[in-house]
């Protein structure tokens, strides 16, 4: 049984909802990144196409409340922008998200009057949130790694309705390819020894993403 079956009652999608006042905050947060570089007409032209892209109707799990989540927990300017853009292009039914958002990330950065090596650097970034592994990555980097999985180490309801978020994103899928596919995501990271790579987030998320993720385990064997 899938933990969607299970936990039926917990697809509340407040969860991942974006009040008025809090998208507006994004978008001062957004201008405040980038503008200094391009000036506001350049980023406000973007901040259309970031808000956009992450209103579509099948995101219902990475949309803007996830960049909202993730914002907070990562430091400088690149993982910033990177923040902004690693899920800019989400089609759950393909496999070239995250090299189809460091293009985007690429191409609007440039735009955007970033230097090169952090353009280079953020697209890094974005490629290492396929697998998130560390691949020799810097500090910075590695906290945004950490930051896009918090959602492993939320409160138990949250993450079950995370589950039942990306179960509707998926909804293409089987039952069955839908545990496979979940079964699989959960070993890999249960098999690390930590499932995050940063001291902070180790001792803030990591006792609960492991306690969220064996809990999955065994309800899809349920």
């Amino acid at each position: 049984m899938l933990l969607t079956d299970c936990e039926s009652d917990v697809t509340n999608a407040s969860y991942f909802a974006v009040s008025p006042d809090q998208r507006h905050a994004l978008e001062a947060a957004w201008l405040a990144l980038v503008a200094p570089r391009s000036g506001i007409e350049q980023a406000a032209a973007w901040w259309r196409q970031l808000f956009s892209r992450y209103a579509e109707p099948h995101r219902h799990y990475h949309n803007l409340s996830h960049i909202r989540d993730v914002l907070p927990l990562v430091e400088g300017d690149p993982a910033a922008a990177a923040a902004w853009f690693h899920d800019a292009v989400y089609d759950p039914r393909r496999d070239d998200n995250e090299e189809a958002s460091a293009k985007l990330a690429a191409t609007a950065l440039r735009q955007l009057g970033f230097r090169m090596t952090t353009i280079e650097l953020v697209a890094q970034m974005i490629r290492a949130t396929a697998r998130h592994e560390p691949n020799h990555l810097p500090p910075q980097a590695l906290l945004l790694l950490d930051a896009d999985l918090s959602i492993f180490g939320s409160e138990s309801a949250r993450y079950a309705a995370y589950v039942a978020a990306v179960r509707k994103e998926f909804q293409f899928l089987s039952d069955d390819e839908f545990l496979n596919t979940r079964v699989a995501m959960i070993e890999r990271f249960l098999r690390r020894p930590k499932i995050y790579f940063t001291r902070a987030m180790q001792e803030r998320f990591e006792a609960q993403a492991r306690v969220n993720l064996s809990q999955e385990f065994l309800a899809l064997s349920c």
